[in-house]
This record gives structure tokens, sequence and C-alpha cells, in this order.
């Protein structure tokens, strides 16, 4: 199911916006770790997030 879909079902269900923000990682394979470089940004994206709230 594309993530388009489902976003429009939630909004249409619970009567509100959603924002998707996602962080591309520069390589992609099948290990289950998280690269040091992703941590970092999704460190730094949480704290925006929480001091802009």
């Amino acid at each position: 199911m594309p993530i388009s879909f489902l976003i429009t079902f939630l909004e249409k269900t619970m009567n509100t916006k959603i924002l998707t923000i996602g962080i591309q990682p520069k390589q992609m394979n099948l290990t289950n770790t998280i690269s040091q470089p992703v941590t970092e940004a999704m460190d730094e994206l949480v704290l925006l997030i929480k001091n802009n709230l």
C-alpha cells in the first residue's frame, strides 16, 4: 500500500493533517542497523521538532 494512501485515509478518518518527514540513507542494504549519519540526522530532527513545538 502506498504511504500516500495511508496518509489520505488517516487524514479523512481522523479529520486532521499529517506531515511526513523522511531521511534518505546514503546506502540501503539488507542489514538491520541504522548508520551513524542517519542516527545523527534523526537526533537533530527530534531536537528541531521539540524546540519548535
